[in-house]
């Protein structure tokens, strides 16, 4: 599912809603990896995105990776672009999509698609 700031339906909430990110299909246990080098400042349990993985890959870009199974990172540790960060796992909020990443990210405090900013350093 493609990046919307427009509403679009959730059929598993059965609402309308912004999609501000980018959803990519996968199988259960996939490698998840950071789109760029960074600092994880955050692993957290969320009741709708499910196991969340944010990382601040500098430059004023912040990445949260949502919809893990589990995470091979802490808060505090450095990754390198490709490097593995979890695996995929079930996003609760978005169920009757099927398995994929949810991938929102953030460029100077605003929502962007992670399209345009994946891979790119200043």
């Amino acid at each position: 599912k493609g990046y919307s700031e427009e509403l679009t339906l959730n059929k598993t909430l059965n609402d309308y809603r912004a999609h501000t990110a980018v959803d990519f299909s996968g199988a259960l246990g996939d490698k998840v990896v950071a789109i760029n080098d960074g600092l994880v400042t955050n692993v957290y349990n969320d009741s709708m995105y499910g196991l969340c993985v944010e990382i601040d890959h500098g430059a004023k870009l912040v990445a949260r990776y949502c919809g893990l199974e589990s995470a091979s990172v802490k808060k505090g540790d450095f990754v390198d672009i490709g490097n593995t960060i979890g695996t995929l796992g079930k996003i609760p909020c978005e169920s009757s999509d099927g398995v994929h990443l949810h991938l929102y990210t953030k460029l100077n405090n605003q929502t962007v698609n992670p399209l345009d900013v994946m891979s790119k350093t200043e």
